[in-house]
């Protein structure tokens, strides 16, 4: 998850799979939150230990009863802050040239043709300044697959 003042960002396997923006912040919690690994099951669905194929009530909404034993594996969870370089003005030619730090300002060489095409995971990018980020004619966002583009200017990082 990627928490801004004005979004969140969900990520599975480092693919965006919901966000939830608000220009005015007003929807996005803006004081300290958890994070919560549960693995919940619905009572009215749970099986009892005496006799595992019985539900403790009747199935509802045709669902059939959780069976026992049940397992919740996670295998990673990242937990991390963004680098910063808030006072630094970057001009990049090609998506590599970024290092992903937030930076005062970002704009693209017009002496160039910047081709972001985010078709994988690893050929996403978020463009993150402070101050404006500039996409100089001639730039090129092709998403072709299952990556990822943005652009987010927001406030540096405490």
């Amino acid at each position: 998850m990627e928490w801004t003042p004005d979004r969140i960002i969900w990520y599975i396997d480092d693919l965006p799979v919901r966000t939830v923006y608000d220009g005015t912040g007003a929807a996005i919690p803006q004081y300290a939150m958890a994070v919560i690994l549960n693995f919940a099951i619905d009572p009215y669905q749970a099986c009892l230990p005496a006799n595992w194929n019985t539900p403790l009530v009747m199935p509802h909404q045709n669902k059939l009863p959780t069976l026992f034993p049940q397992y919740f594996e996670i295998d990673y969870l990242r937990y991390y802050k963004l680098n910063t370089d808030c006072n630094t003005n970057l001009t990049i030619c090609v998506p590599g040239n970024y290092d992903r730090k937030v930076k005062k300002t970002i704009i693209t060489n017009n002496t160039c043709t910047p081709t972001y095409n985010p078709s994988t995971v690893a050929a996403s990018y978020t463009l993150r300044a402070t101050d404006y980020v500039t996409l100089d004619v001639g730039t090129d966002i092709n998403p072709t697959g299952t990556g990822y583009f943005a652009v987010d200017v927001i406030a540096c990082p405490q």
